[in-house]
């Protein structure tokens, strides 16, 4: 039977810079109501195991730069249903890579641009990116040296050679994130060196002052791919958007996604879903003053992604304040 969230250990807040690292006791593979297989949203973990440095051979493969998934889909992520991102309408969203060698030489790989890209994620400030904690974690137990990782932003195409790049300084894991359950699955990278706004390009999203409703219309935006992994789907160069509508969390209860809490927000759109590789890739809210805000993190959804079933996001609103405490970001 699976520990119940209650059960759980309270932990202190944990940030690691690039010489630091952490590790975490062993934790179980998730097990959800009707025994469904739930996907956690990353790449996948064979291409970085198999060349993974020395240091981190012991990690057993499961998922790349994220926790791992209790499934056997990881080979692929996409956005299902979206279309292309107009120019502009995501300056804020940005692709989380690793930093370092993925495929070893020799090996047939895929374009530089499709095996880097790992999760999405939002700026929120100069220098802050939001995103998930699964993201930043090998195998649900070790914490990713801030090294490791760096973001790309400044454009749509993950392929524009005029893309930009910048160090990540430090991780910064919510102190209640747990696996198994997935609880609190979020994290912050704190860049090195702020990066400068330029307008429909590069800009910050605000953080909400309350929670969005049920039922409300709201965008979410990735490189993940576009046809199911058993259709051979590549993860597309340009960035896709799709209009899902927020659900009550019994929804996601109710589709075998576990119990989930006043940290989760649950989300379903017509022959939409997200998957992985769109880990950590924002939700954004435009309100009826015309103001957008990131009201969720992509974190989980059932197995194969099947599109117009829901998927669970972290409630940004509910962990505001933990970010404004760790960033000093004025939620307006």
């Amino acid at each position: 039977m699976p520990v119940s969230r209650s059960q759980r250990p309270a932990q202190r807040a944990m940030s690691f810079t690039a010489q630091q690292t952490m590790n975490f006791p062993a934790q179980r593979t998730m097990n959800f109501a009707a025994q469904r297989r739930v996907t956690q949203l990353a790449l996948p973990a064979l291409l970085l195991i198999a060349a993974a440095p020395a240091e981190m051979a012991p990690c057993p493969p499961s998922v790349t730069i994220s926790t791992p998934t209790a499934t056997a889909d990881d080979s692929g992520e996409r956005l299902i249903g979206g279309i292309p991102a107009n120019p502009g309408s995501a300056p804020w969203q940005v692709s989380i890579a690793y930093a370092g060698r993925l495929i070893p030489s020799g090996r047939a790989s895929p374009r530089e641009w499709q095996r880097r890209h790992s999760c999405g994620g939002a700026l929120i400030a100069p220098n802050w990116v939001l995103t998930a904690a699964h993201c930043v974690m090998l195998d649900g137990r070790t914490t990713l040296l801030a090294g490791n990782l760096n973001i790309h932003y400044g454009s749509n195409r993950l392929d524009d050679p005029n893309i930009k790049e910048a160090a990540v300084l430090r991780i910064v894991l919510h102190p209640g994130y747990h696996r198994d359950p997935t609880q609190n699955d979020i994290a912050l990278l704190q860049l090195a060196k702020p990066v400068q706004r330029v307008p429909k390009l590069v800009e910050w999203i605000d953080l909400p002052n309350r929670p969005v409703p049920d039922g409300t219309t709201v965008t979410l935006t990735g490189w993940g791919k576009t046809e199911d992994v058993a259709l051979q789907g590549r993860t597309p160069p340009d960035l896709r958007v799709i209009a899902i509508d927020t659900q009550p969390n019994k929804t996601c209860n109710d589709a075998g996604l576990g119990a989930l809490t006043d940290t989760d927000l649950c989300a379903a759109g017509d022959r939409k879903s997200q998957c992985s590789g769109d880990s950590g890739s924002p939700l954004v809210w435009q309100d009826d003053d015309d103001r957008r805000y990131v009201v969720g993190t992509v974190s989980y959804s059932l197995a194969n992604c099947p599109a117009g079933k829901p998927g669970v996001y972290s409630r940004v609103s509910a962990l505001a304040p933990w970010i404004r405490q760790q960033t000093g970001i004025r939620i307006r």
